[in-house]
């Protein structure tokens, strides 16, 4: 019987390390991991989920609107769409980007747009050395605003 209780302790500690990381996301983590995955892009890892919510207000406001017009000039649907809705957004470092070599790093920061488990865009960013990337935000799929 006692040594039932070491094996047991072995075969617990190989079924805990043999789970993956997915089993740590949300349901909100998964969907985006699955949409990027299925976009081509190999996720290395998920670096926050938050939420972002905007107003009418927001987008007409001189002082407001810069970070939500860049964010919504590479979205295939328009803004006023969502406006007063929580979005929830994830982040994830990506490679297999068109954006992965802008500054020679080989990865690039996406973020995914959720609202009520449906993915409605996102966008990326390069990595650059620094994690100094200024300037706006490409689409999901690595293009400049149009």
């Amino acid at each position: 019987m006692i040594r039932i209780a070491p094996i047991a302790a072995a075969l617990l500690i190989l079924l805990v390390s043999g789970c993956s990381s997915q089993a740590l996301l949300s349901d909100n983590a998964l969907i985006a991991q699955t949409h990027l995955e299925g976009m081509g892009f190999k996720v290395l890892s998920m670096d926050r989920e938050g939420t972002y919510t905007f107003t009418d207000e927001d987008l007409v406001s001189k002082q407001r609107a810069q970070p939500h017009e860049e964010i919504w000039a590479v979205q295939e649907h328009i803004a006023e769409s969502f406006s007063g809705q929580m979005i929830i957004t994830i982040t994830f470092t990506v490679q297999e980007h068109p954006l992965d070599n802008a500054f020679g790093m080989g990865k690039t920061k996406a973020t995914v747009m959720i609202i009520e488990g449906e993915v409605i865009g996102g966008w990326a960013y390069p990595v650059s050395k620094d994690n100094d990337v200024s300037g706006a935000p490409y689409s999901l799929d690595g293009k400049a605003p149009e």
